[in-house]
């Protein structure tokens, strides 16, 4: 039995995104956990603890539940907010410096209300924070042409999103049908920051 199931949101095609993050927190926890996605048929590995890799869960929490209980699994949550929020701004740091205006992309406003609060608490050290949703109200659409309106300079991008996928492609499209210059920072996953804190945080699990 695997100490940990790391539950991921996206199809089986999408698990080789997350197997960087995988190695690594296997490295660090010196037991290696299996990874599993919400969309997989096939029985998932038996483990003791499961954690989904979702920084907003909403309504994928209950089918991460499930993935966790046909593992034998129990299910500790999805990822802490602070803990994504605190690596989300050190990633942003390393990658573009406090003073260059920063869009953090979170994935659904309305699920995400803890983490924006998060967000709101930790961006003060940037001079020109902005938060977007790329589902919901302020639409990531909205927020570039506002931006092109009011700024029309480029602006950086830091993903809070785990691992890489098709959404860079379409922050690359949006980006152009607003006119605006991005600078696309890397998701969590590429992190450092992030992989420690959240083995440091998984040994603390009981």
């Amino acid at each position: 039995m695997h100490d940990w199931l790391l539950i991921a949101h996206g199809t089986r095609a999408g698990r080789d995104a997350y197997a960087p993050l995988v190695n690594a927190l296997a490295a660090r926890l010196g037991a290696h956990p299996v990874l599993a996605t919400l969309d997989e048929e096939t029985q998932p590995p038996a483990a003791q603890r499961a954690l989904a890799l979702l920084v907003c869960a909403g309504g994928h929490r209950d089918e991460a539940e499930t993935v966790a209980a046909r593992a034998g699994a129990r299910f500790v949550g999805p990822l802490p907010s602070a803990l994504v929020a605190q690596a989300a701004m050190v990633a942003a740091e390393s990658a573009f410096g406090r003073r260059a205006p920063v869009l953090f992309l979170v994935h659904d406003w309305q699920s995400c209300e803890t983490l924006v609060a998060e967000l709101y608490a930790h961006t003060r050290i940037f001079t020109y924070p902005v938060i977007a949703a790329w589902r919901g109200a302020p639409s990531l659409m909205r927020v570039l042409l506002r931006w092109r309106q009011e700024e029309a300079k480029p602006l950086a991008v830091q993903p809070v999103l785990v691992a890489e996928g098709a959404w860079r492609e379409d922050l690359y499209e949006a980006a152009r049908q607003a006119g605006v210059e991005l600078r696309i920072g890397n998701p969590l996953a590429a992190c450092d920051a992030f992989i420690d804190a959240l083995a440091e945080w998984m040994q603390e699990v009981d």
